[in-house]
């Protein structure tokens, strides 16, 4: 876990939704809305070693993380996702067990958004 980046950065998520707050309010609420299926998900590639599956969906959660203003969990995403294309399997354990925490720390701090 990166306790040294932010949770969530609104004026990044603003800036990243061209100056639209509105647009970048949309975006987060969509992000956290998706994170406990993306938990489950990654959570259970993980666990039975289906990495040709993670990938995909730890691409598709970094790509969200582009646009919503949430450094912590970005920075994880796109560590994992660079190790599992690198086909870095020593790091994986570590790498997925900090994603998970990074999405438990979003959900916690905005479970009703």
């Amino acid at each position: 876990m990166n306790r040294d980046l932010d949770i969530f950065d609104s004026e990044a998520a603003i800036k990243q939704a061209g100056g639209d707050s509105g647009l970048a309010e949309e975006l987060f609420s969509m992000l956290v809305s998706e994170l406990p299926a993306y938990h489950q998900k990654i959570d259970s590639q993980c666990e039975h070693g289906e990495y040709d599956k993670l990938i995909e969906t730890v691409h598709k959660l970094n790509g969200a993380t582009r646009y919503t203003g949430v450094p912590a969990l970005s920075a994880a995403a796109n560590q994992f996702e660079q190790a599992l294309r690198g086909d870095n399997s020593s790091q994986y354990g570590e790498l997925c067990n900090q994603l998970i925490s990074e999405i438990k720390r979003l959900e916690d701090a905005y479970p009703e958004h």
